[in-house]
């Protein structure tokens, strides 16, 4: 009973807060109340898309995260969710998902599932959600997509303990739609489906600017298009006959006309934490706002380039397609459909 009265109480703090961060954004002074925090940059899959995998990064130390966390508690930020990188690579992932909690911060983690099943103990007391990566219902496939062997196995047989073990752990499955499973994408549905878990279908970023050329290298994983908005078009439909599509309606229906157009609020509610603890200006990427190791994140959130961006975001800044960015936008300007999505992404099918 404690625990369910404690899970009532934290979704209960979580609207509550975030309900006052919107209305202060009404009154021209939003500031992010979310963490975004790439724990490391360090992964063991070998993604093409990927815009964020750098083995040679340095993390923050332990000591370092947890002041991060205690301030962001002062500073009434009310969730952090963790990624990079995959956050579970880190040895300390369960000291960090325990000091996240007792920060009192809705703790979320995103991962490619390899380590879910070995580390679910170490992590699971204190996550409140987990979001798997998994492209392709064929295992030879997903595991050529990830660049890992015996990955598909991983992330199923995680999902299933996360089910068995910690059934009041949600979690969720995240698709990139790219040329190479477009034409599977209904047989993920039914995937998805058959573990019992709601899931996001993303388009993939390739046109990012990155350093290393990354992006440049998956170019030719892009879906765009006639084929894009018949990929959106099907969505929609499926997502009417109630497959556990969690991408809104309006999410999808940006895509059946080309590249979207929104007004992206996104800066108002996360504050992006790279495993080195620079703080980047989402639209200036090439100029940190300021780093969590040399200086505390008051100064930061102080800085004027925060304003900046939020305001940059809403008058011209759409370049991602992922639903993050789009749907966390749609949130914000209180569209019913959106608050209906952000209810199935906090319960169980």
């Amino acid at each position: 009973m404690f625990a369910a009265w404690s899970k009532r109480s934290r979704q209960a703090r979580v609207a509550g807060l975030a309900a006052y961060h919107r209305a202060r954004g009404a009154a021209g002074r939003a500031r992010p109340f979310l963490l975004s925090h790439l724990v490391t940059g360090k992964c063991n899959f070998s993604c093409p898309p990927c815009l964020w995998k750098d083995n040679r990064a340095k993390g923050l130390s332990t000591e370092q995260i947890e002041r991060l966390y205690r301030q962001a508690q002062e500073l009434s930020f009310i969730g952090n969710y963790i990624w990079g990188g995959e956050p579970l690579l880190r040895k300390d992932i369960g000291h960090l998902a325990a000091s996240s909690r007792r920060a009192g911060l809705v703790t979320m983690m995103n991962t490619n599932g390899w380590l879910l099943e070995k580390r679910l103990d170490e992590v699971a007391p204190f996550m409140d959600l987990f979001v798997v990566s998994l492209d392709h219902s064929r295992a030879e496939v997903h595991d050529r997509l990830r660049g890992m062997p015996g990955a598909h196995r991983r992330v199923l047989a995680g999902i299933e303990a996360l089910h068995r073990r910690y059934p009041s752990v949600r979690v969720i499955v995240n698709t990139l739609i790219m040329r190479e499973n477009a034409d599977d994408l209904g047989n993920m549905l039914d995937l998805w489906r058959s573990m019992g878990v709601r899931g996001y279908a993303n388009f993939i970023e390739t046109d990012l600017s990155r350093s290393d050329g990354m992006g440049d290298r998956a170019a030719h994983l892009d879906v765009e298009g006639e084929r894009q908005a018949e990929i959106a078009l099907f969505l929609l439909e499926r997502k009417r006959a109630g497959a556990p599509i969690l991408n809104t309606r309006r999410y999808l229906e940006l895509f059946t006309a080309g590249k979207p157009r929104y007004r992206c609020h996104f800066p108002k509610i996360f504050l992006e934490i790279y495993p080195d603890g620079s703080v980047l200006d989402c639209v200036r990427t090439d100029r940190p706002i300021g780093n969590v190791a040399q200086e505390p994140l008051r100064q930061i959130l102080q800085h004027p380039r925060i304003q900046g961006m939020i305001r940059d975001g809403e008058r011209w800044c759409c370049v991602h397609s992922n639903a993050d960015r789009i749907d966390t936008s749609n949130l914000w300007d209180l569209r019913p459909e959106s608050l209906a999505s952000l209810l199935g992404f906090v319960s169980r099918p």
